[in-house]
């Protein structure tokens, strides 16, 4: 073995260089392939990420509703058959879009189209309604205007004033299914309007209560009212319409009920009644039931639709509005009509208001004047003179006939024109014109006596608006061009001669209470053959004096008691005529001597028909205190 060592130096020259040209051909080399893998790869990935970022881009379009962008790519790779399915997406799309716009432009135009005739038909139908309101109107004011105009004429025979107070009972029933349809018409159209003001509450539901407890007497039911001790004496409402839905749901009950009770309760429902503060709000609930036949409740919501009659009661009558008309004015004035039936048991219709209470109420209300105004006969004073200015001639005559009976003086004119010529003739007291007539209408004829100064001398004098019209945007004009007062056709005696009293404060008198001559009315003929005033202008109008009296009607100071052979009715019937006669019902004391058929009864019928004939109230209560206890 040998141990040698052996050694070989190489000088670093000879390797370092070499190593270092290796190193740096492989840097060069790499950074060569790298920069062209960067070139590829960026190359690569715009020729794949373009296109689908242009997708992106025009599919974001499309969805933004512009249908006119496209993919322009012409490559036949997958990415170009992407563009061209794309395309033909959006071409299928633009054609449906287009499509379905022309189909909405033409339904929007049908129904814009639809619209307007829509909105024509519902302006026709209401224009009819006002317009055939104003014509059936016209002669209902005439019908009713002389029922009650001749109702007053003492010497009609009591068979002859049945016939006349049959022939205003069936105008008034007329004039209330007219007032249902416009009054549907009005609720339809959203112009049913609240006139809330102060009215004896208490007394408005007494009246209430006696007259449907004369109705439930006469089909030989019960009727009961069942009033809150707490109720407040007068409140602040819309009576006129709390009236209507009384007597349609009293109406319904007892027209539906054949046996048992109708009751009306009225109650507070607060707990501390007692405790209220004066002239605070209260609500007060409104419960009609009845033991009549039921609702199925099948046909409790059908029942309170218009036209809509249900059960199979033989008893069908009106026109099927009560119950819808009573559901949205309950609801016009802030309730909810509510009903609870029961096949076989009967019904329940209930409703709450809350109703502003007045404590400050005189005891001597206007509706005890109204009560009386059919007995009155005259008033205390000089002659008062009133102008009637209405183109239709029965509507005049009526008036004329009225007023001239109670002794106004009275001239009329057929239209605007004529009666402003008549004021310098007649210089009237007050002026009861009509708003619709030919040459010059009741609007412009009220302005110019108002604010004209050619008629100065006449604008302190007292004009009411009497209209067929039952829009209120008709009061409302009448009220901002001058009149004092509107009054609606047909025209009610009582309303009128209140206004009268009201803007002439004029103190009436009685039949009750004084023995006046009996004024000779004045006819048609007589009228026209009546030689022409020295006065009278070229118009043709006419002045109607107080016609002369007729020698006094002597009028014993008491009536006498009955003789010993006339037989007086049932008690109950007793007790009826005497609650009548204490708050002069006359209309009621007739409706129940209308029913007394039996022949025993004939001179006690007449003898009652004869007063009441008179409107001697004080004479029937005397009358009717001969019989108190002789049936008990």
């Amino acid at each position: 073995h040998l141990d040698w060592l052996i050694v070989v130096i190489v000088p670093e020259s000879d390797f370092i260089g070499e190593i270092r040209a290796a190193g740096q051909h492989i840097i060069v080399t790499g950074m060569v392939a790298l920069a062209i893998a960067l070139i590829f790869g960026i190359g690569f990935l715009r020729w794949v990420t373009l296109p689908l970022k242009r997708l992106s881009s025009v599919s974001q379009t499309l969805a933004d509703g512009d249908f006119s962008q496209r993919l322009h790519l012409e490559r036949n790779d997958d990415i170009g058959i992407l563009a061209q399915s794309f395309n033909q997406m959006a071409d299928q799309l633009e054609d449906s879009f287009n499509y379905l716009q022309k189909q909405v432009d033409e339904r929007t135009l049908h129904l814009e189209v639809a619209k307007q005739e829509a909105e024509a038909a519902n302006q026709a139908k209401s224009q009819f309604l006002a317009n055939m309101s104003h014509e059936l109107r016209t002669p209902l004011n005439g019908i009713l205007g002389y029922a009650q105009v001749l109702q007053r004429d003492r010497s009609i025979d009591p068979k002859h004033q049945r016939g006349l107070h049959v022939i205003r009972q069936c105008g008034v029933h007329l004039l209330s299914l007219i007032n249902e349809v416009l009054d549907l018409s009005k609720i339809e159209a959203q112009k049913m309007e609240l006139h809330p003001h102060p009215f004896a509450f208490q007394t408005f539901l007494q009246s209430i209560a006696d007259l449907f407890k004369l109705r439930a007497e006469e089909k030989g039911i019960r009727f009961m009212y069942n009033p809150d001790p707490h109720l407040p004496t007068a409140i602040e409402g819309d009576d006129q319409k709390l009236r209507q839905v009384l007597i349609n749901l009293l109406g319904n009950a007892i027209k539906f009920t054949d046996h048992g009770h109708v009751a009306l309760t009225v109650s507070i429902q607060a707990p501390n009644a007692k405790r209220q503060t004066p002239n605070a709000k209260r609500p007060i609930r409104f419960q009609i039931q009845d033991t009549g036949p039921g609702i199925a409740p099948k046909d409790i919501e059908a029942i309170f639709k218009p036209f809509q009659q249900v059960g199979n009661h033989p008893t069908k009558q009106g026109t099927g509005l009560g119950l819808a008309i009573s559901h949205q004015l309950v609801r016009l004035m802030g309730g909810t009509l509510s009903l609870e039936s029961k096949v076989g048991q009967g019904s329940c219709f209930w409703f709450e208001l809350t109703v502003q209470s007045i404590s400050d109420w005189p005891t001597d209300t206007v509706m005890g004047d109204r009560l009386s105004t059919q007995e009155i006969v005259g008033f205390e004073g000089p002659t008062q003179r009133i102008l009637v200015i209405d183109d239709i001639e029965e509507n005049r005559l009526f008036l004329i006939d009225l007023l001239t009976s109670i002794g106004f003086d009275v001239a009329e004119a057929e239209n605007g024109q004529v009666g402003l010529d008549m004021l310098q003739v007649f210089c009237p007291d007050a002026i009861l014109m009509d708003l619709v007539m030919p040459v010059l209408d009741g609007f412009q004829t009220a302005q110019m006596i108002r604010y004209d100064s050619k008629w100065s001398a006449f604008q302190h004098i007292p004009i009411i608006a009497i209209s067929a019209s039952t829009l209120n945007q008709g009061k409302a004009q009448s009220l901002e061009v001058g009149c004092n007062a509107f009054l609606s056709k047909p025209v009610d005696t009582g309303e009128l001669l209140q206004l009268l009293q009201t803007h002439l404060h004029l103190q009436w008198q009685y039949a009750s209470d004084v023995s006046l001559p009996q004024p000779v009315p004045s006819t048609l003929s007589d009228r026209h053959h009546a030689q022409p005033s020295p006065l009278r202008p070229t118009h043709p109008l006419s002045i109607h004096p107080t016609p002369s009296p007729s020698p006094p009607i002597p009028s014993p100071t008491a009536t006498p008691p009955p003789a010993p052979e006339i037989e007086s009715p049932p008690q109950f019937v007793l007790e009826q005529l005497c609650q009548c006669a204490e708050i002069g019902d006359i209309s009621g004391i007739s409706d129940i001597v209308a029913q007394l058929n039996e022949p025993y009864l004939a001179p006690f019928v007449a003898e009652l028909q004869s007063l009441t004939a008179q409107f001697q109230i004080k004479k029937i209560q005397a009358f009717l205190s001969n019989f108190s206890g002789r049936n008990r």
